[in-house]
């Protein structure tokens, strides 16, 4: 199962980040994921294959899209080998699903063009279960094979996150990483059960006693 680990704190600094890359390359896990402005520090001590991604418009995805869109690239042309952007939600809300997957198809031209990553963080609690599977199969048929099914900047319920990741994964066809907090052993055998892509966690402490 892959595994990945997102630092989204705004107090993280540069050793924590490091700390937390040190840690996560003794577990061997297969990415990390940083705010911007820590990807040119932490670009040289990543080891080849391991995934380090970057953040677009974090949290709330509402930028418009020749921001987010320069914001990718710049990310890129930093080092960012991934990258895991928020959906313009609010499009959504305000029924502009053209502008919504115009948006994403802009960034994901850029992707395509330097040979990157992109996965796509989607607030599921803002839609109906229904909502969720239609947008994550009209993704797939783009050509985006990674949803998050939430931003992480506010508190999840495990359950529910690996319930719509488990919906989204058998009804849309898309690889799903997981992260509603995961915490504990058995949490995380209840996801290693099912046919979810991955896990992403946000403490290494966590990582630590659970893996």
């Amino acid at each position: 199962m892959y595994v990945d680990i997102a630092c989204n704190s705004r107090t993280v600094t540069d050793n924590d980040v490091r700390e937390i890359l040190f840690s996560s390359v003794q577990r061997h896990l297969n990415g990390m994921v940083l705010l911007p402005q820590f990807i040119p520090s932490t670009k040289d001590f990543c080891p080849e294959g391991m995934d380090l991604s970057c953040f677009i418009d974090y949290p709330y995805g509402s930028s418009d899209t020749s921001v987010r869109s320069h914001a990718a690239l710049t990310s890129i042309r930093k080092g960012a080998s991934v990258l895991d952007v928020v959906a313009n939600s609010g499009l959504l809300t305000n029924h502009k699903k053209a502008k919504f997957y115009d948006d994403i198809e802009s960034i994901k031209a850029l992707t395509d063009n330097h040979n990157v990553v992109l996965r796509i963080l989607l607030e599921y609690r803002l839609f109906e279960a229904k909502d969720i599977i239609a947008i994550g199969n009209v993704l797939r048929e783009m050509g985006i094979e990674y949803i998050v099914p939430a931003s992480g900047a506010q508190m999840d319920a495990w359950e529910d996150n690996l319930a719509i990741s488990v919906e989204l994964t058998e009804k849309a066809g898309i690889n799903v990483i997981t992260n509603g907090g995961i915490r504990t052993r058995r949490q995380y055998e209840a996801v290693a059960e099912t046919k979810v892509f991955g896990i992403r966690f946000t403490n290494h402490k966590i990582i630590e006693e659970v893996l």
